[in-house]
């Protein structure tokens, strides 16, 4: 899932790698929430929108909707990551702060509401965030271990417990070297610069990896697949590209259940991953999309609303630098700034306008983003959203 915008012909994998402590200047990076997002534009703002009755827009005040606010507290942060309703970014001084409702310590507190970026506690030195409706996890330090707070009943912290939650963030034993990470609601998944993947947390339909389907509250080593430049995952299961472009994924896989990687053959390189509920999209190195899986809401993109166990070619896509997977629906960004959605959105919005969105891919009109665009929408079901052009 990111960070840099490259010449088409070797797209990067927008929506999984991590930003690096020295980027400069901090391109465009956009999460999206439930109902609300936040981005990080290319002169280092920070800024929100949406809904904000949790205070997940970081103003410090609650409100049903807000159109576009500054988060004044961040500016120069190099990270953002959107739960369901709280938000955590890295901040300049390469601390975590995060803000919104604080389920399970997912935003680092005691359960309370934190309506303003507060420093989560003993995490810092962080290059990268993610987060989803009920933990949290970031790279830190020199070494890039993984630090994790929040829910732990399944053992998705990894620090070798199970049934507990806690606000302060423990470290994920045996990780180090960490590049990527993905982090579903029960489970959590760790790239590492050396090759592995590591995941934990629940592995029953083989959410791990290993071949099996036991809980681990540590990290075990997913089988035959190393080296990746980019990676999702939602409650079922995970997906990822290798640095040869192959796409492999475990778990459970649109209707399939998988205790052990596989490959899905792709019509060529890929270069980006992601996941929504029960379909899967990759973006090639060629500039297509091409999606599988569910596809009765039009998740596919290819004008039908038929299932597919093999990808599927968008339609109407080309020259493509960032996708990202809603629920059940799918953005993707070209080279020019345009953007372009399909599935489920019954109601398109952005901080601006809003228009609908049709099973084959529909371009917005009246939105024009920078290039360095980047997509992300974890929990939406019924919003696109992309964020203003800085």
């Amino acid at each position: 899932m990111n960070r840099y915008f490259l010449a088409i012909a070797m797209p990067i994998a927008f929506l999984s790698q991590p930003l690096s402590a020295s980027a400069d200047p901090v391109p465009f990076r956009l999460d999206v929430g439930s109902g609300f997002a936040c981005a990080i534009t290319a002169d280092g703002r920070t800024q929100c929108w949406g809904e904000n009755q949790y205070g997940q827009l970081g103003t410090g005040e609650v409100s049903l909707t807000e159109p576009v606010v500054t988060v004044d507290a961040l500016a120069g942060a190099m990270d953002v990551t959107a739960g369901k309703f709280h938000t955590c970014a890295v901040a300049s001084d390469q601390l975590v702060r995060c803000w919104g409702t604080d389920v399970k310590g997912a935003a680092g507190g005691d359960n309370g509401p934190v309506y303003t970026p507060t420093a989560v506690t003993g995490v810092a030195d962080a290059k990268h965030v993610k987060t989803n409706d009920q933990h949290t996890c970031a790279i830190v330090g020199a070494e890039n271990k993984v630090r994790c707070w929040g829910n732990g009943m399944d053992g998705q912290l990894g620090d070798g417990s199970s049934w507990v939650t806690t606000p302060n963030s423990v470290e994920v034993l045996g990780v180090t070297g960490a590049t990527l990470l993905a982090a579903s609601n029960r489970h959590t998944c760790a790239a590492t610069e050396a090759g592995p993947i590591y995941c934990w947390g629940a592995g029953d339909n083989g959410r791990l990896g290993d071949g099996e389907e036991l809980d681990s509250p540590l990290a075990v080593e997913v089988q035959g697949v190393s080296h990746v430049v980019s990676m999702d995952n939602d409650a079922g299961g995970t997906c990822a590209v290798t640095e040869e472009g192959e796409v492999w994924c475990w778990g459970r896989m649109e209707l399939i259940t998988h205790l052990a990687p596989y490959q899905v053959v792709q019509p060529g390189p890929a270069a980006a991953i992601t996941r929504g509920n029960q379909f899967t999209c990759a973006l090639l190195v060629s500039g297509e999309v091409w999606c599988w899986g569910r596809n009765n809401l039009g998740q596919l993109g290819d004008d039908t609303h038929a299932y597919s166990a093999t990808p599927r070619h968008v339609l109407d896509l080309e020259d493509i630098v960032s996708i990202d997977a809603g629920y059940e629906h799918a953005c993707a960004a070209d080279e020019y700034g345009d953007v372009f959605c399909w599935g489920n959105t019954g109601r398109t919005a952005t901080a601006t306008d809003e228009s609908s969105c049709e099973a084959r891919a529909a371009q917005f009109s009246e939105l024009e983003l920078d290039p360095g665009t980047v997509f992300h929408s974890d929990f939406d079901t019924l919003h696109c959203i992309a964020g203003p052009a800085p």
